[in-house]
Formats: C-alpha cells, sequence, structure tokens
C-alpha cells in the first residue's frame, strides 16, 4: 500500500540511484555531445553502473528504513523517470520515444532487481 512515507523516505535513495550514472555516463560523450563509444558496449557499463549503484544505496538505504519490496520499487522507478523527463527530455532534448526505449526500460529492470534483492538478503555489514 502506498503512503507517503514511503514517497519521502525515497527521495533520497532515487536522486543517488540517478545521479551516479549520470555523472558516469558525461565521460563516454564528446564535446558535440556525441557518444564517444560504441552504443551497446555504454548501455552495459551503464546497466552495471546502475545495478551497482542501485543495490548499494538501497543497501545503505535500508538498514534504517524498512519498505515493501514493490511499493518502493514502483515509487524509485517514478522518481527516476520523472527526473529523467525533466532533465534527459526537456533539458537535454532526447526524444521522448527513444527515452523510453533506450533509458526507461533499464529502471524497469535495474532498480526492482537490485531492490529485491537487498530486501531478500538479511541486512549484513559488507
Amino acid at each position: 500500500m502506498f503512503k507517503t512515507k514511503y514517497f519521502l523516505g525515497l527521495i533520497k535513495p532515487a536522486v543517488l540511484i540517478w545521479l551516479v550514472p549520470f555523472i558516469v555516463s558525461i565521460f563516454f560523450f564528446n564535446q558535440e555531445g556525441e557518444l564517444a563509444i560504441n552504443f551497446w558496449l555504454f548501455k552495459i557499463i551503464m546497466l552495471v553502473v546502475g545495478f551497482s549503484t542501485g543495490y548499494f544505496v538501497l543497501k545503505k538505504h535500508y538498514i534504517k528504513n524498512k519498505y515493501p519490496w514493490l511499493a518502493s520499487s514502483i515509487i524509485l522507478v517514478l522518481y527516476n523517470v520523472l527526473i529523467d523527463l525533466v532533465v534527459i527530455v526537456g533539458f537535454l532534448g532526447e526524444d521522448i520515444a527513444t527515452y523510453f526505449v533506450t533509458i526507461a526500460t533499464v529502471y524497469i529492470i535495474f532498480i526492482p532487481l537490485s531492490n529485491y534483492l537487498v530486501l531478500s538478503k538479511p541486512n549484513s555489514k559488507s
């Protein structure tokens, strides 16, 4: 069930999950804004960075907070898509159809997966 505390409590991890891959991705573009490496290599790197970031941010966050797996996954995906719609589509001018095919689908995969992996294991120090 969605509660206000879920929405507010997941803002910080959602921003971190979005920000780290965004910063990493900047290094793969040239000054003209074109991808400087192969598209599929870039996608693989971003999947690894995104999943790893999601896993470690959520692991740290869930030490103090408990959320239902499905509700928190949906909220995190929505936050990340919303941030992307403002930044990637709004400011950087990415085509919305291309965005949903190439980026939003990745959120739908790696956020719930990393969220599930974190919440399915007992919190341990690592």
